[in-house]
């Protein structure tokens, strides 16, 4: 039986691996022993990958392509990857069977990858495609025996300093260039006693909370106390627990970190046992005897060196072997003993980062330490996302949320970053998208090129990957949600979301507080829900696959149509989702009554932008669509000049012209041929103004059309006067002041007529402009823009 596809998109890291030269090796090998060559080093291979989280996805012979940030979400999935290929290379100068060296090539490459799972008959198949695979074989390809080579963006995504050697030639793939680096070393975790050092750049703002922890701060005569900070991602949190850090190590403070992970956030006691153990100097590789004559100095009750033995010297093997002899409370309080007779002989700062991705039974141990009697003041300084707000309520005396930092403040950090002498407009683009989060800011900033330029939409693959990796972490049903609401636009109605989400109210309601824990969405207010940042929207919908942003599309023009009877204010919602969809036509339809719409309401601005989206599709339908060039210029055109857009008008009015022409639309020509006056004369160019205008009033005459004709002839008379004809400009508005004006009859443009004082007044205002050009002043006529389309 054939097994359902799962398609999604994200960013990832993908490793490429080749044994250097393997025919070499069973070349004159039989079958079975070739087999087994090949079969012990791809387990070797496959070994070096998952231990690290990652994924085997295709073997081919001798080497094969493996994934990391997927289907299980890291956000250091580079990171990861880079320790996997450094661990494949490490193999003790490993001989085959002819006793030549047995070598592999790695390259390793991150980005936007298509995934899925599938298979047939019960057996799981993992498809990965997109450039992001072909550029990691590529640099294994290229790389030489030994060698890692990795790409600029990998190397930009690890957060554990790398020791690289940048090549000198680059790698192209097809059209694009890839910096590529060699990896010299494995990379190393961040040095915990260097944390001071972390962040070269000052802290901007966060006077109030810097000023709350520093009264916190454990020292002689100082109470014990326990403090969470609270933020999205990249808000400045760690950034802000580095300050106090900073200012500990300033005076006789200890100072011990633990950073959570998301691969140690299933293993019991992780966080409290690396505490403990690394005060006692007790890891992986610490003899037995050498963890008891640590524990045998530890002074503490005999009851708890033997459940912390059981810890660290049984679960050495096996972690969870005699640990269930004692409750998780009873191991909690041993360890926190022991923790207390370790680091408590003087005043002590406990920074636990990430407490969203602490083990339980260590929060336990967090928990109890908090509220321990202890001989020197203890500071528990805890860090974390949202979602882990109830565990940080379990530890901590007080929580402090942080919040997006104002534009100016925004503006201070970037200017660390960004000089003025580089692109002011690159520079506003960027603090307007990172939206008061420090980090994102820093990123888009980093990511801008050399030439001041950046992408209008594009994010940071480092931002990006982060919240991939977020949503990645959320229940199918909940990733389904957030995804369908990134493509329903910045503000959702709740029943809009409803109808194409197929859910009830009540089951939104639910998902949407879940949704604003993990700091996806702002809480709810009112009738709409808006993600916390639009960028987040952004990365969640590029991971949407195409065929399924289709549907949700779809489904969106038909609930907008089967929701709101009267459609006023929705039609260019409609012509986004219908474009999207894939439906030019529908789209263009409802960007016209969209463009009717906004003209009904003087909307200048929004009529000139509705036309900048009609062009798109008009471009892409062709031929069929030049009568809707045509209509969407007549209807736009009088708007754009009101707003001075006269280059954008010079583009398209002439081709308009031609077309209506082509099309035997003879009063679309006529009016046309007023506006393309109009512009000839604010140009200056006066005679093209004059003979254009003059051959549209006969074609106005002959289609008796007033409004044509007034249109034409008012054109016609401002350019006369701009050309000293004052006589016959008088007599031209003369002419028309007599057609327009009369008792109190309907006028013939269809609204009530114009006085005949009325029109004696604009006859005045011509005769003072004569006189003003005797006096030396040059007045022009004020053009009455054409309301005649």
């Amino acid at each position: 039986m054939g097994g359902a596809n799962i398609a999604d998109r994200n960013i990832i890291t993908v490793l490429a691996v080749d044994m250097v030269g393997s025919t070499r090796h069973i070349a004159a090998c039989d079958p079975d022993e070739a087999q087994a060559f090949l079969d012990q080093w791809l387990d070797h291979i496959r070994s070096s990958v998952e231990r690290l989280g990652g994924q085997i996805v295709h073997y081919a012979g001798d080497g094969g392509i493996a994934i990391f940030g997927w289907p299980t979400a890291y956000e250091d999935h580079a990171d990861r990857a880079c320790i996997a290929a450094w661990d494949i290379q490490s193999h003790s100068q490993s001989t085959g069977p002819r006793g030549d060296p047995v070598n592999f090539r790695v390259g390793l490459h991150s980005g936007l990858v298509g995934l899925r799972i599938g298979g047939k008959n019960a057996i799981a198949r993992f498809d990965v495609a997109g450039a992001t695979v072909h550029v990691a074989a590529k640099l294994q390809q290229e790389a030489a025996a030994d060698e890692i080579r990795v790409s600029a963006e990998t190397a930009k995504l690890c957060r554990s300093p790398l020791d690289l050697t940048a090549h000198k030639a680059t790698s192209g793939i097809a059209d694009r260039v890839i910096e590529a680096y060699t990896l010299n070393a494995r990379p190393d975790d961040v040095d915990h006693n260097e944390i001071a050092g972390r962040y070269q750049n000052p802290i901007v703002n966060r006077v109030d909370e810097l000023a709350a922890l520093r009264e916190l701060l454990p020292g002689p005569g100082t109470k014990s106390c326990s403090v969470a900070l609270l933020g999205e991602p990249g808000i400045g949190k760690s950034r802000l627990a580095t300050a106090v850090i900073a200012e500990a190590l300033t005076s006789d403070v200890r100072c011990c970190v633990f950073y959570g992970g998301v691969q140690r956030r299933a293993t019991p006691f992780a966080a409290a046992r690396t505490l403990v153990g690394d005060m006692l100097a007790a890891n992986s590789s610490s003899s037995d005897a050498h963890i008891r004559e640590a524990l045998a100095k530890l002074h503490v009750e005999p009851g708890d060196r033997r459940k912390l033995e059981a810890l660290f010297i049984v679960g050495k093997a096996s972690s969870r072997q005699r640990l269930t002899d004692n409750t998780q409370t009873q191991i909690s309080r041993a360890l926190v003993n022991a923790f207390l007779a370790l680091a408590l002989d003087r005043p002590t700062l406990l920074l636990i980062e990430d407490l969203q991705w602490i083990d339980p039974e260590s929060r336990h141990f967090l928990k109890l330490l908090a509220r321990a009697s202890t001989p020197q003041p203890l500071c528990i300084l805890l860090t974390g996302r949202p979602e882990s707000s109830d565990q940080s309520m379990e530890i901590a005396d007080s929580l402090i949320h942080l919040q997006p930092l104002s534009r100016a403040n925004m503006e201070a950090l970037g200017r660390q970053l960004w000089p003025k002498t580089r692109s002011s407009t690159v520079f506003a683009r960027a603090i307007d998208r990172a939206d008061g989060v420090p980090f994102v800011l820093e990123e888009f900033l980093r990511s801008a090129d050399a030439t001041n330029a950046t992408s209008e939409h594009s994010l940071p693959q480092s931002v990006e990957s982060v919240i991939h990796a977020r949503l990645q972490r959320l229940s199918p049903k909940m990733k389904a949600f957030v995804q369908t609401l990134s493509l329903l636009g910045e503000g959702v109605e709740i029943q809009l979301a409803t109808t194409v989400l197929g859910v009830d109210v009540g089951e939104l309601l639910t998902a949407l507080f879940e949704l604003a824990r993990f700091a996806f969405v702002h809480p709810l207010a009112g009738n709409s829900v808006r993600f916390r940042h639009q960028i987040i929207a952004e990365a969640c919908a590029n991971t949407i696959p195409r065929g399924r942003r289709l549907e949700i599309h779809q489904a969106a023009v038909l609930a907008i149509i089967r929701r709101y009877p009267n459609l006023n204010g929705r039609y260019e919602q409609l012509a986004f989702h219908a474009e999207e969809a894939g439906d030019a036509d529908a789209a263009l339809g409802y960007l016209w009554e969209a463009a009717v719409e906004a003209r009904r309401n003087a909307a200048a601005s929004s009529l000139s932008l509705i036309y900048d989206r009609a062009l798109k599709l008009i471009e892409r339908l062709g031929e069929a669509a030049e009568e809707k060039y045509v209509d969407f210029g007549r209807m736009s055109f009088a708007s754009m000049l009101q707003l001075g857009e006269f280059t954008k008008v010079n583009m398209h009015l002439p081709r308009t012209l031609e077309l209506a022409r082509r099309q035997g639309r003879i009063a679309h020509v006529c009016s046309i041929q007023s506006q393309l006056g109009m512009v000839y004369w604010f140009e200056g160019r006066y005679e093209e103004a004059l003979q254009i205008t003059s051959e549209g009033l006969r074609t106005a005459r002959a289609l008796e059309s007033t409004a044509l004709v007034f249109s034409n002839q008012t054109i016609m008379a401002n350019v006369l006067y701009s050309m000293g004809h004052v006589e016959r400009a008088i007599a031209a508005m003369d002419e028309l002041n007599e057609m327009l004006t009369g008792e109190l009859e309907t006028a013939r443009l269809g609204t009530p007529a114009r006085s005949k004082m009325h029109g004696f007044g604009i006859q005045e205002l011509v005769h003072e402009c004569n006189r003003s050009i005797c006096g030396g002043a040059r007045i022009r006529i004020a053009c009455i823009g054409d309301r005649s389309s």
